[in-house]
């Protein structure tokens, strides 16, 4: 997960921008990126989430959870 402060990319608010990212285990590099959402309703609160068969991660949210499954 990446959080992005909106107004100031170095600073979080309650506004802020929430992407999955895939990295590249070999490299460190960002291999892929899926918005999820913004605004503190997309907010992780830093728990981790669960990969599950076929590929689907589910992410626990402020508000619920979110299912990320490739495209």
């Amino acid at each position: 997960m990446e959080r992005t402060g909106v107004l100031d990319p170095a600073r979080t608010g309650v506004l802020d921008r929430y992407d999955f990212l895939a990295v590249d285990a070999e490299t460190g590099r960002v291999a892929n990126r899926r918005y999820l959402g913004t605004g503190f309703l997309f907010d992780t609160l830093q728990m981790a989430g669960n990969a599950t068969p076929g590929g689907v991660w589910w992410q626990g949210t402020v508000t619920g959870v979110v299912r990320i499954a490739p495209k």
